[in-house]
């Protein structure tokens, strides 16, 4: 989909993109090419508004978290050529150190949501961990650095995060609707939960039975039971 003049005007987008400050490198990637959403990406659309308007509701709260990530983002360094240099091609000093940097300031990110509780750092991970593009790559580059990935991508994005966070976090490998599906189990204070961010709207903690209920299925011997709550 391509906008005309008129269609920039009649939506505001040039008032708008002329008060953009992107807080990173992707972030002025994305403003120099907007990506729009055509028919039959209204999910893609819907998700999409769902993080801005969490967005919104931070800033409107006056969120030090908020300003802190923000201010962590805008040190972070666009390394993805560099990833994507052969194996045969080392890297050089120069790329070393950037690709240092930017796992330094990941490892601050995660510091940084560290100071709230479990299910906080959860959401706020889960905010970081990409977009969801079911057509999109199945690696935790892809959802990080690239335009998006598939839920295995986004799967293993957030257990990086996690990771880094020292949060316990699995991937697991089903199915939803019949179809193959991934999706992550992480401990909460309230004991293991589902969570699966391709689902729109905030972060929900699932039970088994909750989760089998809206169509997954999976190997329950390969993953933490989700019980409720004692």
């Amino acid at each position: 989909m391509k906008l005309n003049s008129q269609l920039k005007e009649d939506t505001g987008y040039s008032w708008v993109m002329t008060r953009v400050e992107p807080a990173s490198p992707f972030g002025h990637a994305l403003v120099r090419n907007p990506k729009w959403y055509g028919p039959g990406e209204q999910d893609k659309l819907e998700a999409e508004f769902s993080r801005v308007d969490t967005l919104l509701n931070l800033m409107g709260e006056g969120s030090v978290l908020l300003e802190s990530i923000i201010h962590i983002l805008s040190e972070f360094h666009d390394i993805r050529n560099s990833l994507k240099r052969p194996t045969s091609a080392p890297m050089d000093e120069v790329e070393l150190f950037e690709v240092k940097h930017f796992l330094i300031y990941l490892e601050r990110l995660a510091e940084e949501c560290a100071g709230t509780s479990v299910r906080e750092r959860l959401a706020c991970l889960a905010g970081l961990a990409g977009a969801y593009d079911p057509a999109g790559g199945s690696t935790a580059y892809d959802a990080l650095l690239g335009s998006g990935a598939d839920s295995q991508g986004l799967a293993l994005s957030f257990a990086l995060l996690c990771a880094q966070a020292e949060l316990n976090c699995v991937v697991v490998d089903g199915q939803l609707n019949g179809t193959a599906h991934q999706w992550n189990v992480v401990e909460t204070d309230g004991g293991w939960r589902h969570v699966d961010l391709t689902q729109e709207g905030d972060l929900r903690f699932w039970t088994d039975g909750e989760l089998t209920g809206a169509g997954y299925s999976w190997r329950s011997d390969l993953v933490p039971q989700c019980g409720e709550a004692a």
